[in-house]
């Protein structure tokens, strides 16, 4: 999943291998992309004929427990301030990141809100509100397999996009890019990339509450 001038958020310590900086925002071209997701030919034993799981996942894993979901980023906002009068939604809305004031925990990650509003709503209902599939690439878990690609439960990675997300059966999901989001809605039956999407979710994790939810691979920008 590759687009060139990407602008991917990634935690400093990530960025500092990759440049020797501390940084949160950098810029990479599609080979960079390439190198990052391609790099070695292992194998393991869930993913036969696969690439090995990328460096960048093996090394700073996306999910860390306590941390806030995709950055920060208010879920409730694309429910509430990104819904049009007709009841569809406005999904050239980019997501804002929530004050990191107001905050909350919910099966051990934070979820943070732009007002005090949207954090009760969340409170009261949150399953209604956390992104689908752990608020990575809707695309990556529900199309993408090997040998191409070496998602599995242990090697979680294709990010989700503030921009670049759509409210399906009242259920949010998030894609890397405008092109993994056309293959899931309109290339492919979205409902049918929601079944396999479920499916393969539920296989890697089964109905464990403690599900990976992204927190440190994620582009802020569209």
């Amino acid at each position: 999943m590759i687009e060139n001038n990407v602008y991917l958020l990634v935690i400093p310590m990530f960025a500092m291998i990759l440049l020797g900086i501390s940084i949160s925002t950098m810029s990479m071209s599609s080979n960079n992309v390439v190198s990052l997701f391609m790099e070695g030919k292992t194998t393991d034993s869930k993913n036969t004929g696969c690439d090995n799981c990328p460096n960048y996942i093996t090394e700073f894993p996306c999910s860390i427990a306590g941390n806030s979901v995709l950055g920060g980023v208010d879920f409730v906002q694309y429910f509430v301030n990104f819904q049009l009068d007709d009841g569809t939604y406005n999904e050239t809305q980019i997501g804002i990141q929530g004050d990191t004031n107001i905050y909350t925990t919910y099966k051990n990650f934070t979820y943070n809100f732009l007002t005090q509003e949207n954090k009760q709503l969340f409170e009261e209902t949150p399953e209604k509100y956390i992104p689908q599939w752990g608020g990575y690439c809707a695309w990556g878990v529900a199309g993408e397999y090997c040998p191409n690609y070496p998602w599995s439960a242990d090697c979680l990675g294709p990010s989700g996009n503030w921009g670049h997300w759509t409210i399906i059966n009242e259920k949010l999901y998030f894609f890397l890019y405008q092109e993994a989001k056309t293959k899931f809605i309109n290339e492919n039956d979205p409902d049918k990339m929601i079944i396999d999407g479920d499916s393969r979710w539920t296989e890697w994790f089964g109905e464990n509450d403690e599900i990976p939810m992204s927190t440190s691979c994620y582009v802020s920008y569209s």
